[in-house]
């Protein structure tokens, strides 16, 4: 699988790179988008990070212990987790489309492991609907994400 890496960075034109999971991309203060071929995308803005940071993507995995969620997507490990964001990034999660019904009912957790041992330990995320297909969710730390409806 393929990701695609776009690269804000202040008077250079946009452009793409090619990346398989795990990704590892070290991004500045210029930002960033990193866009998975499988949907997975994680916006970095603009000063949101103070130093250069290799930020990491793991390929998604089914989430455990989950029991108070109905999930609708795959789970994502970004690292380096506790990171945390001067300006709040964003993740959007593309869910099964078998969910798009639902869409209404759909938000963006996080948690510090896909094996989160408490199921009150994923969190729900301010929601961000601004792209089909995907749910977005606001952070303002790294840590593991995943979409899924409240139960």
């Amino acid at each position: 699988m393929h990701v695609h890496v776009r690269v804000r960075a202040p008077k250079v034109e946009e452009r793409f790179m090619p990346y398989s999971y795990p990704i590892s991309v070290v991004v500045g203060s210029a930002g960033a988008t990193i866009v998975a071929t499988d949907g997975f995308e994680f916006v970095i803005p603009e000063d949101a990070l103070s130093r250069d940071t290799t930020i990491t993507i793991a390929a998604p995995v089914t989430a455990t212990n989950v029991s108070t969620l109905t999930e609708v997507s795959r789970a994502w490990t970004i690292g380096p987790l506790g990171t945390t964001f001067d300006i709040d990034a964003t993740v959007f999660i593309p869910y099964f489309s078998s969910y798009e019904s639902q869409r209404g009912s759909i938000y963006v957790y996080m948690a510090d492991s896909v094996t989160e041992p408490d199921p009150a330990g994923w969190t729900q995320t301010p929601r961000d609907t601004s792209k089909s297909a995907k749910m977005g969710g606001t952070i303002s730390s790294i840590q593991c994400a995943m979409a899924a409806i409240p139960q």
